[in-house]
């Protein structure tokens, strides 16, 4: 009886060297798979990190360039405002030309009838009939 006891406590002894060996053997893998975990999500903290700061910076930089492109906005709002003042002055001075021109070629075509009309050879008449031939009908 004692030695099936001893017999018994060697398998058991055994048995339990088998799991603790496993036991201990999964110990280890899981230590080294965490471990690497560690220290790939420290790289992954110090890439996002890195490229936090990167993006900072490009905002930093984007918001300059967004500054300086709505004061060229700003500057071009302005020379269109004074494009169109100008450009106003100067079709109101047009339309005032064009208006005398139209008064002026109407007067003289109304002369030359009224001067046509009249048959009588005056100096005045030959001399503004002599000055006609010169200038183009579409005048």
């Amino acid at each position: 009886m004692l030695s099936e006891n001893v017999a018994k406590g060697k398998q058991e002894k055994h048995e339990e060297e088998v799991l603790f060996a496993e036991f201990s053997e999964w110990c280890d893998n899981t230590s080294t798979d965490k471990q690497r975990s560690i220290d790939s999500g420290k790289r992954q903290i110090e890439q996002l990190t890195a490229d936090i700061k990167k993006a900072r910076s490009d905002a930093k930089v984007l918001v300059e360039e967004i500054g300086a492109l709505n004061g060229q906005i700003n500057g071009w709002g302005e020379d269109k405002t004074s494009a169109q003042a100008q450009r106003a002055s100067e079709r109101k001075d047009f339309n005032a030309v064009r208006t005398d021109y139209s008064e002026s070629i109407d007067a003289i075509g109304r002369a030359i009838s009224v001067l046509k009309a009249k048959s009588a050879d005056t100096k005045q008449s030959a001399l503004i009939q002599s000055n006609l031939s010169t200038f183009p009908s579409s005048a």
